[in-house]
């Protein structure tokens, strides 16, 4: 994710939707072989609390231009495929209309004129990409609320780039795998006796340059603070 501001993006960036297969990562290709009876069920929610005045069709607007722009809520899956659909679908209003091949894959719901309901299949939404969702849905639906066009921050590398280059690397891991089998098949340290004996302190100092960008630049990449 990009932090706020065109000094952030990425360069190079196609701004176009991505189209096409997608490779499955790893941690998918784990899912699909769990076989679970319900998979759609396997999603992230959030409760947020909203203004009763906010317009619900605003909202529907907002979250839609959202998902256009974050192409990785248009991904469908297939058993052992997955791609991008040609356009975002409609929002499911119940966990139970989340359908992993036509879509949707998100449910929007307001319970009540304070409380807006948000579940997305873990497939494409995770802790991090929470923060980027909602930070752009709240701009998105500012903006269509003063009557301005929807203007996001650009694109950064796509999901289906990522999905790539951990199937170009794949030898590579796995050359390492009888090392990391090795170091996981040695007993645990023993921490029960004294160690102070063999610890060591070892003392820094940052600009304070280098502390502010740690501080408030670093964190605004993924909205945290």
């Amino acid at each position: 994710a990009a932090a706020d501001g065109d000094s952030a993006t990425a360069p190079n960036i196609p701004q176009v939707p991505a189209v096409g297969d997608v490779p499955l990562t790893p941690i998918q290709q784990w899912f699909f072989s769990q076989n679970q009876t319900v998979s759609a069920h396997y999603t992230q929610s959030v409760m947020l609390r909203i203004a009763p005045a906010m317009s619900l069709q605003t909202i529907q607007t907002a979250l839609t231009e959202v998902v256009r722009h974050h192409d990785a809520f248009r991904l469908r899956f297939d058993g052992g495929r997955q791609w991008y659909a040609d356009a975002p679908s409609e929002f499911a209003s119940d966990v139970s209309q989340i359908d992993l091949h036509d879509g949707p894959l998100i449910v929007l719901r307001r319970p009540t004129p304070e409380l807006l309901f948000l579940a997305i299949h873990h497939l494409v939404i995770d802790n991090v990409s929470w923060q980027i969702l909602l930070h752009d849905f709240l701009r998105a639906y500012e903006q269509l609320h003063e009557g301005q066009s929807v203007q996001l921050r650009e694109k950064t590398s796509s999901f289906q780039s990522w999905a790539r280059i951990l199937v170009e690397r794949q030898s590579q891991f796995l050359a390492e795998l009888p090392l990391w089998r090795e170091m996981t098949a040695q007993p645990p340290a023993d921490y029960s006796s004294d160690a102070i004996h063999c610890t060591a302190s070892i003392t820094g100092e940052l600009s304070a340059a280098t502390t502010d960008l740690l501080i408030r630049v670093a964190p605004a990449a993924y909205q945290t603070q």
